[in-house]
């Protein structure tokens, strides 16, 4: 079993190459090349609204919570809040400048305080042009909720795409072959071209 994991990691050598003589795991270790480190991340922050966490008013609500995965773009990072993280009741969509994490823009929407904007599992996907394609809980006007579906640019202009009356965006949205769109809600699912 450990010969097959030194074979591979010497890629073409053969076994008797890599064998001949049987070396501890240890030695093994230590003659194996090791990847290029990877450069330093730097030092920068990003915490929109109050520092830390903002207590919301009601209960079990009190963290400044990032959904799911950041999706990384060319040259921006996309951060989609699962609840609201400063005194007005919106939650946002952030494009930050990759290295340095500016904030070149955001989305906001209003907020549903029964629910969560969005799943913690869920994030924005991120087509072949950069657009991120972003599911979000809304309220609706009529003491209830809709899910709502939008594409939003790097420069962060946003076209709505579907509305679910009475409905949660808990999960991402998926892209296939960069053409269409599924959206996927409580009980429904809508591909979108």
């Amino acid at each position: 079993m450990f010969v097959g994991v030194l074979v591979a990691l010497a890629g073409c050598a053969a076994i008797s190459e890599v064998a001949a003589p049987l070396l501890s795991p240890e030695a093994a270790l230590a003659a194996t090349p090791l990847p290029q480190a990877l450069p330093p991340i730097p030092d920068a922050v990003f915490d929109p609204g109050e520092l830390a966490c903002h207590a919301l008013p009601f209960q079990g609500a009190n963290m400044d919570s990032v959904a799911g995965e950041v999706p990384v773009g060319p040259n921006e990072l996309w951060v989609q809040y699962v609840r609201p993280n400063d005194n007005p009741m919106k939650t946002a969509l952030y494009v930050l400048e990759r290295g340095d994490l500016k904030e070149r823009c955001r989305v906001e929407f209003d907020f549903e305080p029964r629910t969560q904007a969005i799943g913690f599992y869920a994030a924005p996907t991120l087509d072949a042009q950069g657009n991120a394609y972003v599911a979000i809980t809304v309220p609706d006007g009529a003491a209830t909720r809709k899910a709502q579906l939008f594409r939003v640019t790097p420069q962060c202009e946003s076209t709505l795409l579907a509305e679910v009356p009475g409905s949660w965006a808990h999960a991402s949205p998926t892209l296939a072959d960069d053409r269409y769109v599924l959206f996927a809600t409580d009980g429904l699912l809508q591909v979108l071209t």
